[in-house]
């Protein structure tokens, strides 16, 4: 007979989550400065765009770090004792109701993320074979 998973199991197994997401913002920040020097220091737009894309990489920077340790957090609750619950209140409508929407978060953020990966390998080719030219 296998036991039940608990809560904090189920908070570990969670924890990658939130790890990967700040991992592809902290990744999205890299791809901004990297843009930073094809942007022509004499024209007043490229500076401008400098400035925002320094501005967005920082705050994409805070956002990975801080999606980060919420992951390192979830993980370090594998052992954390299951607690008694009301399984009526669980089965309730709000509590049905946030499921669902986390269901319809996670299938619109893997569209997204499929869409991207795709386009991002197309520029990646792109720039690829142009680099050898």
């Amino acid at each position: 007979m296998t036991a039940e998973p608990t809560c904090g199991q189920g908070l570990a197994e969670h924890a990658t989550l939130p790890r990967l997401i700040g991992a592809l913002l902290d990744a999205v920040a890299d791809n901004l400065d990297a843009h930073l020097p094809g942007l022509v220091a004499n024209d007043p737009d490229s500076q401008r765009e400098k400035r925002v894309y320094e501005q967005l990489a920082a705050r994409h920077r805070e956002v990975a770090a801080r999606l980060g340790a919420i992951g390192e957090e979830m993980a370090g609750y594998q052992d954390l004792p299951m607690g008694a619950h009301d399984f009526d209140a669980l089965s309730s409508q709000p509590v049905t109701e946030a499921l669902a929407r986390m269901i319809h978060a996670e299938t619109e953020l893997l569209a997204l993320v499929t869409q991207q990966l795709e386009q991002h390998k197309v520029i990646l080719t792109g720039v690829s074979g142009s680099a050898g030219s």
